[in-house]
C-alpha cells in the first residue's frame, strides 16, 4: 500500500503542476526515448523507482494522447505502437483519472497500484532487465 500511495502522491503533484504551469503537451513519439530512459530507472535497483515511475506516467498522461483519449483502448493503441512499457500501471492510472474526480482515490486503488508497481518490478528483475 506504502508504493501505491508513494506513486500516486507525486503522479498527482506532477500532473498539477503541469495544469497550473499549462505546459504544452508532447506527443508520445516525441517524448519516447526520454519515457524508456525513465523506465530504466524503474527497477529493483533503484532507490528512487517509485519517483521515476511518477514521472513516466505523469509524462504519459499529460501527453496530447493521454490527456486526449476518452477511451482506454486508444490510449493503449499509441502505448503497444510505441513499445512502452508498464502498460498495467497506465492502465490503473488512466481508469482512475477517468473514473470521477482525478484527485478522488480509495485505499483499494491505492492496494491496486502497489501491487501492481512491484510486479512490474518483479517481472522486469526476473527477465533480467
Amino acid at each position: 500500500m506504502n508504493a501505491g500511495y508513494a506513486v500516486w502522491r507525486e503522479f498527482i503533484a506532477e500532473i498539477m503542476a503541469d495544469w497550473v504551469d499549462q505546459m504544452p503537451s508532447n506527443y508520445l513519439y516525441e517524448v519516447k526515448d526520454y519515457l524508456l530512459h525513465t523506465a530504466e530507472h524503474i527497477s529493483l535497483a533503484f532507490p528512487n523507482a517509485k519517483l521515476y515511475m511518477s514521472r513516466y506516467l505523469s509524462v504519459i498522461m499529460n501527453s496530447f494522447e493521454g490527456s486526449q483519449a476518452e477511451q482506454w483502448s486508444e490510449l493503449e493503441e499509441e502505448l503497444t505502437g510505441l513499445h512502452l512499457p508498464f502498460i498495467s500501471m497506465v492502465r490503473l492510472v488512466f481508469d482512475n483519472l477517468h473514473d470521477g474526480l482525478f484527485y478522488t482515490i480509495t485505499s483499494e486503488f491505492i492496494k491496486d497500484l502497489g501491487q501492481t508497481y512491484l510486479k512490474e518490478l518483479l517481472k522486469k528483475a526476473a527477465s533480467g532487465q
